[in-house]
């Protein structure tokens, strides 16, 4: 089988050819000028063999020659062109030497010539032998305008043998994967180049630079690089251009091309020499589409790539070079292969619809030729009006152009000869049903003005003065950019949606009547580009038409390193005024990853937004309230609604308004459907909320039930239950003027703070459902200033500011007893926050972030304050804000045994006896071991079955009979004892 060397001779012989050739060329050089016959000789016998460039080494014989324009054909017989016959011609003999003599020619110089011709002759059959042998393969095809005719240059490729009837070019590879511009442009096959005259310019100076005399066009996609060379390579067909440039042939290779089929090592080496040699020959430009991918094309491992082939005669100026690419992926590679310093860059520039009339004027009279459709100026000015407001994701000329050529084709289709305004406007709504003009934003988002117009938002009511800041920053023109800033739930996306609809309305000034806002996330894009990174380019392409705003939700995002890439490529254009973004997000978030990167910030407008009172939460759930009436036929009345925004308000105190009524309100209904009920009133509404917080709404039940347990197990002193008792009727009904502060503040100072555990817990189990509803931070340890970092937390920037805090617990669950231990004991600095906090409602932790206290009960222990210190003391010791803010001081005697019986009959002796019975001991308490029981039970706080296990049920046990059955307890002055039952 044929390999890839077949069909050409030996390395050394080619050699050999292009050596003798440069002799040859010496000795005529040297012959002197009045040599005998040298006057009455042909011109073409005296030229010598033109020598190959310094760079270039003998090209291989081919196998198959393709037509093609050298530069010899420019001009109808440059001095390329030599007496010495071509490989087509029949090897030169003695006789033909002698010949030679008798021309004029001296005699070395003749023997030198006849040798050459030797050679030619022998590399010629090697070639064909080889041929003759390799299986047949697939014709190759001819290069796009390659025309025929030109002479080679002898000692070049171009002198190789080819096939019958077919001239050689000297550049075989370059006509199978190149296509020769400078050819179609003399057959009219090219599109004129309009309105790039200064790009064209500054290319020509590029290219007859004495050194470096390449150049790379860089502009986005679809601007029209490819028209600059080809326009070029018309004013060289018409020899519009400066002597150095004139009969060049401009040759575009597609790198797919030159990689395609070198699999196997030494293939790609093989013709990117191959490519050197042709290109390196004198007037000839290579023009290469995406030269950015030379700096990794046919890269392997231990492999050399384009590039590295190329970097030689590049540097050196043996090889004139065109390139085009997109500025960004052009500047990546240079990074990694220097790139940019083989090629002078010359930035192109979007035009402008006015710059893309002539251009498009141009082409509709070229096809007009060949299509036979005409199509009218005013046709052409709303094709151009529309490209320019609705195809958003391409640029001028492409889009233009393709829009024209859509309009011809439908005239086609239709038969008619002609394309009028009429004809146009249908060809631009034929395009907008079936294309997007936004197709990126589109499939990374949703288009919150399209889902206005179709229904699909609201209602939003109560944010006028917030959308009106948004219609504010939006018309300015530069910095654009509004970042709405306000607690979580508090409505910042209704506000955009308001203004999406308020533009669906035409509820706004002009220059906003076509806006469409984009909800992009911001996760979903960095996912994306992670895998395409393109997409970016294109979402800032369709981005940056004054038409387009982009939403981001949660816009804190754009600081974590997951969307880092992103938000770099992001900036620029946003300090530029480029894009339009409206961002979102909380306070604390923008104060932690925001305001850090100060480049970020600076980019954007705050417009805070502040949670609604009461009347406006309101006239938002009426609003609601008749869409769920629509959507679920299900009535709410007016006094359900207001019972609503209050259960909202003493509920859910870690959350903002309006987000939490409406929440509630969509519960209610939910609740209403799941019951089969056709309307919510109070009742319902209650029993909605009571579901969702897993608590019931009202305390009666807890409070008796409470009270009962605080007397009979001895945890507070009467007149510190009575107090906590009284404070939690009015606060767990919603009756307190200030809802902000804690339900009810404790303090145990003395032998009472040892009862703190078990007062902490029955109030997490008795007001919140759950004994565990406790969280438990000892403060004794924090005697330094500096501790109120383990308190509150560190510092933004600082080493474990990022880690979750005790406290943060009340942001997610705000129904918790906060147990704060040793508060006498911690720093000064400490103790004064927490009295603050207990004040305002609210502990605001180092990173910003608000934690709630409205809806918890907190209980502080003081045990190194005696409870028979002074009340002055005890306030120098604490501060007077910290005892305004306590609701019950416990620190006395606790209540007579005579109001624990009940209790510890029930609590502790019938659990007691149960087990007993388990056991196989049935058994009965007398009054006498109750009563014992009740007037020892330990006041420091001990759990009581714990006590009861120590001290009386273990000397139970020690008199248990052998044999079970019936006991009685009962209790002398001595203890507990036990009697076997009578009878």
């Amino acid at each position: 089988m044929a390999g890839p060397d077949d069909g050409r001779s030996p390395a050394s012989l080619d050699l050999a050819i292009a050596w003798l050739g440069r002799r040859i060329a010496d000795m005529a050089a040297a012959a002197p000028a009045s040599a005998p016959g040298t006057a009455d000789a042909p011109p073409s016998a005296t030229r010598s063999p033109e020598p190959a460039p310094r760079s270039a080494r003998p090209s291989p014989t081919p196998t198959a020659a393709h037509p093609g324009p050298t530069p010899a054909s420019h001009d109808g017989g440059s001095s390329a062109r030599t007496a010495t016959p071509s490989h087509g011609s029949a090897p030169q003999t003695p006789a033909d030497a002698r010949d030679a003599r008798d021309a004029g020619l001296p005699d070395d110089l003749a023997a030198a010539t006849a040798a050459l011709e030797q050679l030619r002759a022998a590399s010629e059959a090697l070639g064909q032998l080889s041929a003759s042998t390799a299986e047949p393969g697939p014709a190759r095809p001819v290069a796009a305008g390659a025309s025929s005719g030109a002479a080679p240059a002898p000692g070049s490729a171009a002198a190789m043998p080819a096939s019958a009837g077919e001239p050689a070019t000297g550049t075989p590879l370059l006509d199978e994967i190149g296509r020769d511009l400078t050819a179609l442009a003399r057959d009219g096959m090219l599109a004129p180049s309009i309105g790039r005259d200064a790009e064209t310019a500054r290319l020509v100076e590029a290219l007859v630079r004495p050194t470096r005399p390449s150049a790379v066009l860089l502009g986005p996609e679809g601007i029209g690089k490819d028209s600059i060379v080809e326009g070029l390579a018309a004013r060289v067909a018409a020899g519009e251009v400066p002597a150095p440039l004139r009969d060049v042939r401009i040759v575009e290779v597609p790198i797919s091309a030159l990689v395609a089929g070198t699999q196997y090592r030494g293939q790609l080496e093989e013709r990117l020499s191959q490519l050197v040699r042709e290109a390196s020959r004198p007037g000839l430009v290579l023009f290469i589409d995406g030269v950015d991918q030379l700096a990794r094309a046919g890269r392997t491992e231990g492999g050399m790539g384009a590039l590295e082939a190329l970097r030689g005669p590049l540097a050196r100026g043996d090889l004139r070079l065109i390139g085009s690419a997109e500025p960004e992926p052009f500047r990546v590679a240079s990074e990694t292969s220097g790139l940019d310093q083989l090629l002078t860059s010359i930035a192109v520039a979007e035009l402008d619809r006015e710059a893309t009339r002539p251009v498009l004027a141009a082409l509709r009279d070229r096809l007009a030729k060949t299509s036979g459709v005409t199509v009218s100026d005013a046709a052409l000015d709303v094709l151009l009006r529309f490209a320019e407001a609705r195809i958003l994701s391409r640029r001028f000329p492409d889009k233009a152009v393709d829009l024209l050529s859509e309009a011809i084709a439908a005239a086609i289709v239709a038969g008619r000869t002609a394309v009028d305004e009429a004809d146009a406007t249908a060809a631009t709504e034929a395009w907008s049903q079936r294309a997007s003009a936004t197709p990126t934003l589109d499939r990374l988002g949703r288009d919150l003005v399209g889902l206005a117009r179709a229904g699909q938002l609201g209602p939003i009511v109560g944010r006028e003065r917030e959308i009106g800041a948004l219609i504010g920053v939006l018309l300015r023109r530069t910095k654009r950019n509004p970042a709405l800033i306000g607690p979580a739930g508090s409505g910042k996306t209704a506000i955009v949606e308001g203004l999406a609809i308020r533009i669906a309305r035409g509820e706004v000034p002009e220059a906003l009547r076509e806006t469409r806002i984009h909800d992009v996330p911001l996760l979903g894009l960095a996912a994306a580009a992670a895998t395409n990174p393109r997409i970016v380019e294109d979402l800032l392409q369709e981005a940056r038409h004054p038409s387009v705003v982009v939403f981001f939700d949660e816009m804190h995002v754009l600081a974590l390193p997951a969307v880092h890439d992103v938000a770099e490529r992001l900036k620029p254009p946003l300090a530029r005024g480029d894009i339009a973004v409206i961002g979102a997000t909380t306070s604390e978030e923008y104060q932690q990853l925001i305001e850090p990167q100060g480049a970020l910030a600076r980019r954007f407008t705050l417009v805070p937004v502040e949670p609604m009172d009461a009347a406006a939460v309101r006239s938002v759930l009426v609003a609601v309230r008749t869409s769920l009436e629509t959507a679920r036929h299900v009535t709410v009345d007016d006094a359900a609604l207001d019972e609503l925004v209050d259960l909202a308000d003493r509920f859910l105190p870690n959350r903002a308004q309006p987000d939490k009524g409406v929440d509630l309100l969509e519960q209610a209904v939910t609740w209403a459907i799941t019951h089969g009920r056709a309307t919510v009133d109070v009742g319902g509404a209650r029993e909605a909320v009571a579901a969702l917080v897993g608590m019931p709404l009202d305390p009666s039940q807890a409070i008796v039930a409470l009270d009962a347990d605080l007397r009979a197990r001895s945890l507070l002193d009467a007149g510190a239950a009575d107090a906590l008792l009284a404070r939690l009727r009015v606060s767990l009904r919603g009756l307190d003027s200030d809802r902000d502060q804690p339900d009810a503040v404790v303090l145990l100072r003395g032998a009472a703070a040892g009862a703190a555990d078990a007062l902490a817990a029955l109030l997490g189990e008795r007001l919140f459902g759950r004994a565990g509803a406790v969280i438990d931070i000892d403060l004794a340890p924090m005697t330094e200033d500096s501790a109120i970092s383990t308190l509150l937390g560190s510092a933004p920037g600082l080493v474990g500011s990022d880690r979750t805090l005790p406290l943060h617990a009340l942001r997610r669950s705000p129904w918790q007893v906060l147990l704060l231990r040793g508060i006498d004991a911690c720093a000064a600095p400490i103790r004064d926050t927490v009295a603050s906090a207990l004040s305002a409602g609210r502990f605001t932790d180092a990173m910003g972030r608000s934690i709630p206290l409205g809806a918890a009960v907190v209980v502080l222990t003081a045990p190194a304050l005696d409870a028979t210190l002074p009340e002055a003391v005890l306030g120098a010791a604490l501060g007077a804000q910290l005892l305004a803010v306590c609701d019950a001081i416990a620190g006395g005697t606790g209540p007579a045994a005579d109001e624990r019986g009940d209790w510890v009959r029930s609590e502790l002796v019938g659990p007691l006896l149960a087990r007993l019975a388990r056991a196989g001991y049935p058994a009965t308490a007398t009054d006498a071991v109750v009563t014992w029981i009740a007037t020892r039970l330990p006041t420091d706080g001990t759990p009581p079955e714990r006590w009861l296990d120590r001290e009386v049920t273990g000397r139970l046990l020690a008199a248990l009979p052998a044999a079970p059955g019936r006991v009685t307890l009962d209790a002398t002055e001595a203890g507990p004892v036990l009697r076997a039952a009578a009878g």
